[in-house]
Order: C-alpha cells, then sequence, then structure tokens
C-alpha cells in the first residue's frame, strides 16, 4: 500500500487533485419522486481546456461499479496504470471525472437518514444525474471519452442514448446493452430478497450472493488452494459485509431492475468499444449477447478478452494492464479531424503554403486499410469551411504516378478509382449509416461524386447524382507530389446549416500506384480490403 501512494503521489505530483461536491437542486426521479437537494460527490484529476470555439475537449468521466466509489479508480490497477505521466490518460493533459453515483461514496444515499425514504433511483437517473454535474457544476460542454465499469459499463451504453452528441467515444468495460435476466437477475432477485426479509440478517447472505455472482472460479482456486485459506477468505468477506448498510445495497440492486438500452442502441453516434472478458460470470461470452446488439450501434466495436492468468472474471474491468491496448487504439481512432472556419469562399487553389492553407493542421495518413504501416511519405489533408463550402486539401507524395490515359476534368469519370486518387466519403445519417457521398479527385483533375447507399440500394443515385462540388490539382514532378483540392457543397452532405462543433461521419483515403504494388492510404483502417466500411468511419469537426 505504501508503494501505491507513492506510486500515485509521484505520478499526479504536478497534477491538480479535486474532491467535490455539486447540488443538484429540485431532482427529479424516474418514479416522479424528488429531492430539493440531491449531493452529487465527485473526484477531479488535472483542468478543464477549451477550443477557440470555447468548447471543452479533454474531458473523461469514469463511472464505477455497484457499491463503489470514483476514488477506487485512483489504485494502481487503473490510475496507476492510466492517469500517469506519458500514459494514455495523463492527468496533466486531460481533466479526468470520477463522480460518486447516486446512492454511493459519499453522494446523496438512503443511509444518510431516509432509509427506505429516500426516492427509488434507477440507472438512467444516475446517468442524468451525472450529466448535471459535468455540465451544471463542472461546466463540461463536451466529452472526449465517456467510460465505466460494470454498472458504470452499463451508465456508459445509457450515455450513449440519452446524449448522443455530448462524447467523441464509449467504453463499456464488463457489461451488456440488455435487459438483466437470466442467472445475472436471480442472483440480483437473491440479493434483494435477502435484504428486503431480513434487513441486517440477510446483508451476509446478500454478500454471499454478490460474490459468487462477479467472482472468477479459477482466481478464487489460485487465490485459496487449501482449505484454510478459502475458510478465511469467507470469514473477511462477512467482516466486510458487516460494514455495508443494508438499505444503501437494496438500493444498489433495485437501481438495475429496469435497465435495458437495447432499443436505443442504433442512437448512439460517437465510436464505441465495449470490453468483456471470456471468464466474466456476469456477463458469460457463451449468450452471445455482445456479437448481436454491437451490431445496432453504428460505430461500435466488441472485444472480447481470453481467460488467462492476468484476468480476474468480472473484475478485470479494473485490471487496466489487460486492456489498456485497446483504449489506446480507441482513443485513436475516434479524435476527430478538425475542419478550420474561414470567413469567405476562396479560389481552391490546391498550393499547401497560399495564405488560405497555410499553417492550417491536418491528419497525416500512413497506414493502410488493414492497419499495416504504409513505408514512405505519409498523405496529408487538411481542410476548411465556410457557410457554402467544405474545403478539402490532399497532400500526396508519390515515386510514381498510375493516370488515366486521355483525362477529361472537365466531366465527371466513372471508374476513377481504378487510378491514382484521393477520396472522402461523408455521411450525415447516424442511423442509416450505409448512406453518404463518396468524393473522388485525380493528380489530373478528374473527379466523381457518387450517391452511396448500401441500406437499400434501390434508393443508391450512384453516378447520377450530382454534388456540385469542384476539384483543382497540379503536379509537382520534381518533389515527386502531387495536390488536390475538393470544395464541396454543404446542401450536398448536410441537411443543417454548418456551425463550430458540428459533427459529421469522415472516411479519408487514398489509391496510389499500380498492381502489384498498389497502396490504399485510410484514415481510419477499416479492417478489410474496401473503403466501404461504414462502422470504420471516423469523426469530421468544425472548429
Amino acid at each position: 500500500m505504501f508503494r501505491v501512494l507513492l506510486f500515485l503521489a509521484a505520478s499526479t505530483a504536478a497534477v491538480a487533485q479535486t474532491e467535490g461536491d455539486f447540488v443538484a437542486r429540485d431532482f427529479t426521479f424516474h418514479t416522479g419522486e424528488k429531492l430539493a437537494e440531491l449531493r452529487l460527490h465527485y473526484t477531479t484529476l488535472g483542468e478543464a481546456r477549451r477550443d477557440s470555439s470555447g468548447h471543452v475537449r479533454n474531458a473523461v468521466v469514469i463511472m464505477h461499479g455497484t457499491g463503489g466509489s470514483g476514488r477506487a479508480f485512483l489504485g494502481a490497477g487503473f490510475g496507476g496504470e492510466l492517469f500517469g505521466k506519458g500514459q494514455l490518460l495523463d492527468s496533466s493533459k486531460y481533466f479526468v471525472v470520477l463522480p460518486d453515483g447516486i446512492g454511493h461514496g459519499k453522494s446523496s444515499k438512503p443511509s444518510d437518514g431516509l432509509k427506505d425514504k429516500f426516492p427509488h433511483y434507477d440507472y438512467e437517473d444516475m446517468v442524468r444525474a451525472d450529466y448535471r454535474l459535468l455540465t451544471e457544476g463542472l461546466k463540461v460542454d463536451h466529452l472526449r471519452l465517456v467510460m465505466g465499469t460494470s454498472m458504470g459499463g452499463m451508465h456508459t451504453w445509457i450515455f450513449g442514448c440519452l446524449y448522443p452528441d455530448f462524447m467523441d467515444a464509449l467504453m463499456p468495460l464488463a457489461s451488456a446493452p440488455v435487459e438483466i435476466a437470466g442467472r445475472n437477475r436471480m442472483f440480483r432477485a437473491m440479493i434483494l430478497q435477502a435484504l428486503q426479509k431480513d434487513g441486517s440478517n440477510g446483508l451476509i447472505a446478500a454478500q454471499y450472493a454478490l460474490w459468487m455472482m462477479t467472482s472468477s472460479p479459477l482466481q478464487l482456486h489460485k487465490a485459496n488452494p487449501t482449505r484454510e485459506k478459502a475458510d478465511a477468505a469467507v470469514a473477511a468477506l462477512r467482516e466486510r459485509a458487516a460494514r455495508t448498510d443494508p438499505h444503501d445495497m437494496m438500493y444498489y440492486f433495485d437501481a438495475s431492475t429496469d435497465y435495458n438500452p437495447a432499443p436505443h442502441l442504433a442512437g448512439i453516434r460517437a465510436p464505441l468499444l465495449a470490453v468483456n472478458s471470456a471468464d466474466d460470470e456476469v456477463n458469460p461470452p457463451e449468450l452471445g449477447i455482445m456479437e448481436r446488439e454491437i451490431q445496432k450501434v453504428a460505430r461500435g466495436k466488441y472485444i472480447l478478452i481470453p481467460t488467462s492468468d492476468d484476468t480476474r472474471g468480472h473484475g478485470t474491468h479494473s485490471r487496466a494492464a489487460v486492456w489498456k491496448q485497446h483504449l489506446a487504439q480507441l482513443l485513436e481512432t475516434s479524435e476527430p479531424f478538425e475542419s478550420v472556419s474561414i470567413s469567405s469562399d476562396f479560389d481552391a487553389n490546391p498550393d499547401p503554403d497560399s495564405p488560405e492553407w497555410r499553417g492550417i493542421p491536418g491528419a497525416s495518413i500512413s497506414l493502410d486499410f488493414l492497419g499495416k504501416p504504409i513505408p514512405g511519405r505519409p498523405t496529408e489533408v487538411r481542410s476548411r469551411w465556410t457557410r457554402d463550402n467544405l474545403y478539402l486539401l490532399y497532400i500526396c507524395p508519390f515515386d510514381e504516378l498510375n493516370l488515366k490515359p486521355n483525362p477529361n476534368p472537365n466531366a465527371e469519370t466513372n471508374l476513377l478509382w481504378n487510378w491514382d486518387v484521393a477520396e472522402a466519403f461523408i455521411g450525415q445519417d447516424y442511423e442509416h449509416i450505409g448512406h453518404y457521398a463518396e468524393f473522388e479527385a485525380s493528380p489530373q483533375g478528374e473527379w466523381v461524386d457518387l450517391d452511396i447507399n448500401r441500406d437499400d440500394k434501390k434508393a443508391e443515385q450512384g453516378i447520377a447524382w450530382n454534388s456540385g462540388f469542384a476539384v483543382k490539382a497540379r503536379v509537382d514532378r520534381q518533389a515527386k507530389v502531387w495536390y488536390a483540392t475538393m470544395r464541396i457543397p454543404w446542401k450536398s452532405i448536410d441537411s443543417r446549416p454548418p456551425e463550430p462543433g458540428r459533427e459529421l461521419r469522415l472516411g479519408l483515403y487514398r489509391c496510389a500506384g499500380r498492381e502489384p504494388n498498389r497502396q490504399y492510404f485510410a484514415w481510419r483502417p477499416t479492417g478489410q480490403k474496401t473503403f466501404h466500411q461504414p462502422k470504420a468511419f471516423g469523426t469530421l469537426r468544425l472548429r
């Protein structure tokens, strides 16, 4: 324990760590019950930072499991792996918010005095309270990441459904986005019945049920290989159980009764990476739930961690060393591509040193569609926007060019993708992600725009669609770089007027060279030998 505290002190020494309470006034629960003052306790690491538009861009919220508190994430197994200098959620760069949910930790709960007169809360109430803490209490208007473990993982699904534009990414750990039923519900019913019937006397039985519900047979046997050790572990559990308030525990489990985000999963817009472990008895993989439900999430992906010496059953969610490589991937792929505003439209000059493009940050693309590195210089893309148009500048180094003979930049060129080409796929609709627009430009100024609808081929306009976009291109053979600018009318990609903070789905790609050495650049790798994988699209954000 001493080493842990030293480590955390050293890793967060220069970072502001704050505990506080926010009072949500006149909070109405799903039952219609109200509290004039709902106390929401929290711990924060680091400081919120705002972009040029005034929006917070570095906030991360992490929600705890049943019976836990936000401070539990400061331990070596979680915070020690994530919050230190140079780590994935380095708290000198991120503003990390660790709330205590309603009924938990130092937030308002039945044991404060109301006992069974405390309003009955559910998971949605808990998420709405966290949202008020963030927006009203901490003045956070956008989250870089929503994350949670166990109950907090279930809250993460709800957060994505209730507030789909509020975050860049979601990572639920050790959870499933469906009604709690079967063995999981049976254990919860046993816990509730024990507490409702016997109160404090039923607490031991309730804790036994919870322990068996969340433990790993493999790890329990490894930790308790003899009768004496097993008996001692049970005795220690009884002592811990005596320190739990039965009213609080009853409310913990009653809160999950109506949980079921499944009908609303199609409304989740941000990239979502769900992570479970194969030895999790609470969310057993053999049920096939996750494989089915993740298909409903527009940009959802599911990772199942195999059982190993490092997993701990349901408790694997708190061992960040086991799954943090997946968090790294999520943070990378969910980083938005920003388009910088400019007051008026301009000549789409494909010159990166022109006043319109000089100093504008861009995306560097050096991977292929399978995520493998492409040797040589990366492709770069920059973007500007006005009230009428979106501009994309492609900077494309080459070894040799693969050009279409007899180019005609004055007319649409079908099958342009068979030659050297830069591509942008842009979609507005998150509920029908198979519908998007495709724009292509070649080194010779040729172009093609396509209406793609992989969900409804009968509705697809294909090459017959005309967006009104324009292309300018040039080739610098001495530097072996070609440049192209696309000017895309807003009305062709979004029915809403553009404004700072607006987000669209985006894929940025490039085809280069001849077979067998042809290269396929992908800003967000698709995992397949095609660019047409809308689940893999990234995010375009207007700045």
